[in-house]
């Protein structure tokens, strides 16, 4: 990222303290100028040489090591030059008054909305100090309270306007996030039916005159399942279209028989030794299409990292239904637990699946207002996936 004297306000301390540089740096060659006109310029050359030199601690020191809060300590600094000069040059509030509201501009840009509630009282006291020395008592009570006020709405205009601005940028940055994660899944997921359609594809051509009917029938079956997933995946490109503007994907939800999803899942992957144990009876309000892909992502990952038998059983707990594939295999790494359901968060030795395929079923089982979570088991590893029975509405 190119350097820049200015920033954004979350480009963090190294922006802020650099703002607070410039600011100072302006105080100064106001001091410059006015030395010019002055009839003792002294006090203003001195006035601009304290302005430089906290610039320069500003700009210079590493503050980025520290608490961001510690640059407040530029403040009382600038407010005692500040009210040294109204009180050298005889209230000189009008040019004063401006810059203390630029300094409070400052202060919203970078830091939270009570910094600027907590330092504007600081800032009209001092400038109520310096007022009081040199003008009437009445008149500079009132001008310290217009200078009050103005900093407070002034501070916290700009705090509201940048938090609307972080809310979009983050409600910007969840939906390109959803829309990568729905490209990501479909390329995932094609690169497995593709490569068994391939295979079978060249053992019919290669070997059809040693090859039974019943073979050659298995192998076309195994293309027109995975035909069929293909066609489920096309599909789903119609869900970047589906994604609204907060980034929350919308679903179409329905009463589904959890018994036939599950046995289409296991159908999807070729698990035909997988083990159902559904009660025909258990309803989930879903959407289809999404608890298929969840289904088919645990199930595939069951069989593809675990060992037999793969059981996938379900039951109805207050409320919720408790989808539970597990494995016979070697369970899941320590290591790799605490990334299970992270984006490509696993290493590769288990595989994409692990760090991209699970990281779906997690994000679309929020997306149900369910979850998804690892439990070891003796041998293998069990993944539950909790949905509830009917979606409260949004």
């Amino acid at each position: 990222m190119s350097r820049s004297w200015f920033r954004s306000a979350d480009a963090g301390p190294w922006a802020a303290a650099r703002q607070a540089a410039v600011l100072l740096v302006m105080g100064a060659v106001l001091n410059l100028v006015l030395a010019v006109f002055d009839e003792y310029p002294y006090l203003d050359l001195l006035y601009a040489g304290t302005n430089l030199a906290l610039a320069a601690v500003a700009a210079f020191v590493p503050w980025r090591r520290w608490n961001p809060l510690w640059q407040l300590l530029l403040l009382p600094l600038q407010l005692l030059n500040v009210g040294y000069s109204t009180v050298t040059f005889g209230g000189f509030e009008t040019g004063n008054a401006p810059y203390l509201v630029l300094v409070h501009v400052w202060i919203a840009l970078n830091f939270p909305r009570w910094v600027t509630l907590a330092t504007a009282p600081l800032t009209a006291a001092s400038y109520l100090a310096a007022l009081l020395y040199v003008e009437p008592a009445a008149l500079s009570v009132a001008q310290c309270l217009i200078l009050l006020l103005v900093c407070v709405l002034v501070g916290l205009a700009v705090t509201a306007q940048l938090a609307a601005q972080r809310r979009d940028r983050d409600r910007i940055a969840q939906v390109e996030r959803w829309r990568a994660a729905l490209t990501a899944t479909l390329a995932h997921d094609l690169r497995s039916p593709l490569a068994t359609m391939q295979t079978a594809v060249e053992m019919v051509r290669e070997e059809s005159d040693e090859m039974s009917a019943a073979e050659r029938d298995r192998l076309l079956g195994s293309v027109q399942r995975q035909i069929t997933r293909i066609n489920r995946l096309s599909t789903s490109l119609l869900d970047m279209e589906r994604i609204d503007t907060d980034g929350t994907l919308r679903l179409d939800l329905a009463p589904v028989r959890l018994v036939d999803a599950v046995a289409e899942a296991v159908e999807a992957v070729g698990g035909a030794g997988v083990a159902v144990q559904v009660p025909p009876e258990l309803t989930v309000e879903v959407d289809p299409e999404r608890l298929q892909q969840m289904l088919i992502n645990l199930v595939g990952n069951a069989l593809r990292h675990g060992r037999a038998p793969v059981v996938v059983r379900a039951e109805d707990a207050a409320g919720w239904v408790s989808i539970e594939v597990r494995d016979h295999g070697p369970g899941i790494p320590p290591e790799v637990r605490r990334t299970l359901f992270t984006r490509f968060g696993a290493d590769g030795a288990h595989g994409d699946t692990v760090g991209l395929g699970l990281w779906i079923v997690d994000q679309l089982a929020r997306a149900h207002g369910g979850r998804v979570r690892h439990e070891p088991a003796q041998p293998g590893a069990r993944l539950i996936l909790l949905l509830r029975e009917r979606v409260p509405s949004r």
